[in-house]
């Protein structure tokens, strides 16, 4: 169960590395990166300062994914930036206001949704498409599985020429659906035959930043929604 704290300390850890070599900063940097958090203990945030040489200086901040998702991360990042720029040229950072909404009130404003009429047809739709065991992508492997699963992922980037981002468009224009899920059909087609089967089932990252009446709040106001696709 979520809690808030009524305050927390938050300590910045300062390092000096610049007597050391090259990638002590790295080191230092997926060091902190991996290691955990008190038990749900606050602050779920850490911040520290590499000196690197003199006038040359890292920020590091780790935070708990469940405090915070990629949008929230990305204006964090904008306010430093914008009233570091300030006081560079002389000025002053404004007082961080305390969050009023956030994903506190989301939580609030999905609770009360989830209980109304339409809550309710949702959950009964989702419930049904979700019913019975649930299928597991048998992907074909090159080599064997490692027999300890790590979470060392990869990507594999592709672009679409102008004349294909055209056809997409079109297409989506056609069955009035978005190019998003248009390219996830595709990729259930694709992923149907690699895998010899009918029954697909993958998530979806969604954000839910625009459903909260407050402009840009921080939290965590994300989820992955699973899509269940008979091919």
């Amino acid at each position: 169960q979520a809690r808030v704290e009524p305050s927390a300390a938050l300590r910045l850890e300062f390092v000096d590395l610049s007597a050391q070599s090259g990638d002590a900063a790295e080191r230092w940097l997926a060091e902190a990166a991996v290691r955990p958090f008190a038990e749900f203990q606050a602050p779920l945030l850490r911040i520290g300062c590499l000196q690197l040489r003199e006038q040359h200086y890292h920020i590091c901040v780790v935070m708990h994914h469940i405090i915070a998702d990629e949008d929230s991360v990305q204006r964090l990042w904008q306010w430093v930036l914008h009233h570091y720029r300030r006081l560079m040229a002389g000025g002053q950072a404004d007082a961080v206001a305390p969050e009023q909404d956030g994903q506190y009130g989301y939580a609030r404003q999905q609770y009360r949704w989830l209980h109304s009429d339409a809550g309710k047809q949702a959950h009964d739709y989702w419930r049904q498409q979700l019913i019975g065991p649930l299928p597991l992508l048998q992907l074909p492997y090159d080599y064997p599985a490692q027999p300890v699963q790590h979470y060392h992922g990869g990507h594999v980037p592709f672009s679409l020429s102008s004349l294909q981002s055209t056809a997409l468009l079109n297409v989506s224009r056609q069955y009035r659906i978005t190019p998003y899920l248009c390219l996830m059909t595709l990729y259930s087609a694709f992923l149907s035959r690699y895998c010899r089967q009918s029954d697909i089932l993958l998530g979806t990252p969604v954000s839910r930043h625009h459903q909260v009446a407050q402009d840009n709040p921080f939290g965590l106001l994300f989820s992955v929604m699973a899509m269940r696709h008979q091919v």
